[in-house]
């Protein structure tokens, strides 16, 4: 340490700087391993957006068989067991089916629960339905899937 007739100089004027650089090196840490984890999930997410898409064709064409419009009833009793069979055991996953007109209502739910959801992803799709009175309802079709940890 030196002193003269303005201050004193040496080594504790140093450590302000020391915790600011500090700081800042841990700032940039901090982040880079923060988005590192996140790019990591991000495969993740793709596999599931990408399921889900899988899972909605299934189920629409088990709701839609063919190229006409299903009834609502049809609709209301389908067997959505074959999203079962394209996601297998390592997806869990749910379906529901709701009327947006002519009126809002509940049509189908159905699922493969039995574990919990870290990461989830849907697709939803609308199709056409003939009602009991011959009117043409909007149904949409929406399927969540998240991965099973089984």
């Amino acid at each position: 340490m030196r002193q003269d007739t303005s201050a004193v100089g040496g080594f504790f004027e140093d450590l302000p700087v020391l915790a600011f650089v500090l700081a800042g090196v841990l700032s940039v840490a901090s982040t880079a391993c923060w988005s590192a984890e996140e790019l990591a999930g991000g495969d993740v997410l793709d596999d599931l957006s990408r399921e889900a898409g899988r899972a909605l064709k299934a189920a629409v064409g088990s709701l839609q068989p063919h190229p006409c419009f299903p009834t609502l009833e049809s609709v209301r009793v389908a067997n959505l067991s074959g999203i079962s069979q394209v996601l297998g055991d390592e997806y869990g996953w749910m379906a529901s089916v709701w009327s947006l007109h002519p009126e809002v209502r509940q049509i189908l739910v159905s699922g493969q629960l039995g574990s919990d959801p870290m990461f989830a992803r849907s697709a939803e799709s609308l199709i056409n339905a003939i009602c009991d009175d011959g009117t043409i309802a909007i149904l949409e079709v929406r399927v969540v899937v998240w991965q099973a940890n089984v």
